[in-house]
């Protein structure tokens, strides 16, 4: 009975061998399986890792060149702003000296019209004192040369005011070739605009492709998850099986160790998440700034149409100042008139003197006495010489200051900014010469003034 039993206990215990070989080999079949799986996931991992690293240094590709574009595109906005500036000071500047220009050539026609007024008044006044005495005819007709080379030296400076126009004019047409140059630099902006909206077609064809491979990153922590329950699992039975198990438990420990291999890499996958997260970020942020780069094409925009507007305020000035150059035409034309009626007036003169001539003999006994009113006359008319030469040095000076400016004029073409600035300093030379012509003008007419009085004195004298 005993030794039967003891079979017994030898079958059975010989059933729980087998039941243990037979886990063995169930637990040696899915360990072969799971080391297989954890090839697969380890290739897995790192062709992932290879993938998201390959991801990683495009997007930053993407990044530097995105950079790179909204620098560039940075850099022409500013270049932009700077060009319309400075058109925009030269335009204003430009506009200024038509205006100072049509206040001057409005000055220079009051001037001419005054003096041609005055210069048939005067040669009126000396037809009619042509009976006082021959002395007094030559006074005068030196006082008529004397007009009519101011009236010279005044077409001389409306000239030169002419050329000023002219060259302001080319000034205005440089100006409109540099707005066309901004317009073609604009269209260069549009075209890397475009260029840039492709790009950002490309970037979030990236972030698609990105959101896959996030995906398939989670699919792949899924099934690293299930693997470590599987092992845990595993872990659980091994603890059972006692001695015979410690083969097992340290192959276990094995892929314990394997688990946490797989838990680092899935680490370095979180921070490579993070790394990508970052980047959406800054492709965010990129996108942002491109954005706030188109806020500010559409304001390159409005003041483009500022500059359009303020071209056509320029061509309607021009047109003004052609209005202008037409009055001052017709001026001219009054004034070669009224110069044909001088010459009339002067063979006038001419017959009047042969009757003087004539009438010499007549005139031999008043003569004497005639001589010492003369003497006195010059008595009483050298300081009003002696101003009259005053005026004309000062006169000469004008125009040699005018010559200045010419050459000052000149040289504010070589450079955009010297000209505004000179044509500034200009205005307010013009202004001050005018101021002191209005007031030359004021003396001379009060020293005409005296000298008719001087005359009819005279005359009455000798009535």
């Amino acid at each position: 009975m005993s030794l039967f039993g003891g079979k017994k206990e030898q079958q059975s215990a010989m059933q729980r061998i087998d039941q243990i070989a037979a886990g063995i080999d169930n637990l040696n079949r899915q360990q072969q399986a799971l080391l297989g799986e954890l090839g697969n996931i380890r290739g897995m991992v790192q062709g992932i890792g290879g993938e998201v690293t390959r991801l990683s240094k495009a997007i930053q590709d993407l990044g530097n060149i995105v950079r790179d574009i909204v620098s560039a595109q940075d850099k022409r906005i500013s270049d932009i702003n700077e060009l319309y500036q400075r058109f925009s000071q030269t335009t204003d500047s430009y506009i200024n000296a038509i205006s100072a220009l049509l206040g001057r050539v409005e000055q220079l026609s009051k001037v001419m019209e005054d003096a041609a007024n005055s210069l048939i008044a005067r040669v009126n006044d000396l037809s009619k004192g042509l009976e006082g005495g021959l002395n007094m005819m030559s006074a005068i007709d030196g006082k008529l040369s004397d007009v009519s080379q101011r009236s010279s030296q005044l077409l001389d400076q409306f000239s030169k005011i002419e050329q000023v126009a002219t060259r302001l004019q080319a000034a205005s047409d440089e100006a409109i070739n540099r707005q066309r140059e901004l317009e073609a630099r604009l269209i260069e902006l549009a075209n890397k605009e475009s260029e840039l909206k492709v790009r950002e077609e490309n970037l979030k064809r990236r972030e698609e492709e990105l959101s896959k491979v996030e995906a398939a990153l989670e699919e792949e922590k899924r099934r690293v998850e299930a693997a470590s329950r599987l092992m845990n699992d595993l872990s659980n039975l091994s603890s059972g099986m006692g001695n015979a198990m410690n083969e097992l438990i340290s192959r276990l420990a094995n892929y314990e160790k394997a688990l946490k291999d797989i838990q680092e890499r899935e680490a370095k996958l979180r921070e490579q998440e993070i790394n990508l997260k970052n980047l959406e970020a800054r492709l965010q942020l990129e996108a942002a700034r491109i954005e706030a780069n188109a806020e500010r094409l559409k304001e390159l925009e409005r003041k483009e149409e500022e500059i359009k507007n303020r071209l056509q305020e320029l061509a309607n000035r021009e047109s003004q100042v052609k209005a202008k150059e037409e009055q001052v035409n017709k001026l001219a034309a009054e004034w070669e008139r009224r110069a044909k009626e001088l010459s009339e007036l002067e063979a006038k003169l001419n017959s009047y003197r042969e009757e003087l001539s004539r009438k010499e003999k007549e005139l031999e006994a008043v003569k004497s006495e005639l001589e010492n009113r003369r003497k006195e006359l010059e008595g009483k008319l050298e300081p009003l010489i002696v101003r009259l030469t005053e005026e004309e040095r000062r006169l000469a000076e004008w125009e040699r200051r005018l010559l200045e400016r010419e050459r000052e004029l000149i040289n504010y073409q070589r450079t955009l900014v010297v000209r505004e600035s000179m044509l500034v300093e200009l205005k307010e030379k013009l202004d001050e010469e005018a101021e002191r012509l209005k007031a030359q003008r004021a003396e001379f007419e009060e020293i005409k003034r005296k000298y008719e009085e001087l005359v009819r004195q005279c005359q009455g004298q000798q009535k």
